[in-house]
């Protein structure tokens, strides 16, 4: 919210993907009627247990806690290097960089899996326009999951790809961002309807 306030944004419509989705629902939550709206594409659901990708979450806890203690010892770079191979099996872009997935590792550590039902309700209660996409290929985090996610959000539109895994993002673009860009359209209007200046940009 600083860096809006900063560069003047007014109801800027938030895009997160996966474990970044639940810092944009946070912050629907604290600032619901200072967002536009958001656009979750494979949302990491917490609703009382982790996904298949990081089952059983002990290991992924301690593999969190050995992250930060070989991260600052002098085999860093050999284990940010060993670290990033397992991401890349793991399905992310060989772009990916050490240093992104240690921090990755570190906030694996502290997911709260119980912290979703809640903030599903404050966000049906302020009304946050929320738009959901997924595919049915994802190999991280089950479909039922994110269908159960899906409906316990605020009202909008669904978008369910046969394909594209868990980075629709990139093998899904076009048909997201045509569906963002209505969505924010549509947002937009009825905002200015009801009295409402500014746009989601």
């Amino acid at each position: 919210l600083e860096i809006c306030d900063k560069m003047k944004l007014d109801r800027p419509f938030l895009l997160a993907h996966s474990l970044g989705c639940q810092v944009a629902m946070n912050i629907g939550v604290a600032a619901p009627a200072r967002i536009g709206g958001m656009a979750l594409l494979n949302p990491v659901p917490c609703l009382g247990k982790p996904h298949r990708m990081i089952r059983p979450y002990w290991f992924v806890r301690f593999g969190g806690w050995l992250n930060d203690l070989l991260d600052r010892s002098p085999t860093r770079k050999v284990w940010r290097s060993s670290l990033r191979l397992l991401w890349i099996l793991w399905g992310f872009t060989n772009r990916i960089s050490g240093e992104e997935v240690a921090h990755g590792q570190r906030r694996l550590k502290y997911v709260d899996f119980w912290a979703q039902p809640q903030r599903s309700a404050r966000l049906k209660e302020a009304k946050v326009p929320t738009l959901v996409c997924w595919a049915k290929d994802d190999p991280m985090i089950e479909e039922e999951m994110l269908h159960e996610l899906s409906q316990s959000l605020p009202g909008g539109p669904r978008l369910v790809f046969a394909t594209g895994g868990h980075f629709i993002n990139k093998h899904q673009a076009g048909p997201i961002a045509a569906a963002v860009v209505d969505f924010i359209a549509l947002n937009d209007m009825k905002h200015a309807a009801a009295g409402g200046d500014g746009h989601c940009l």
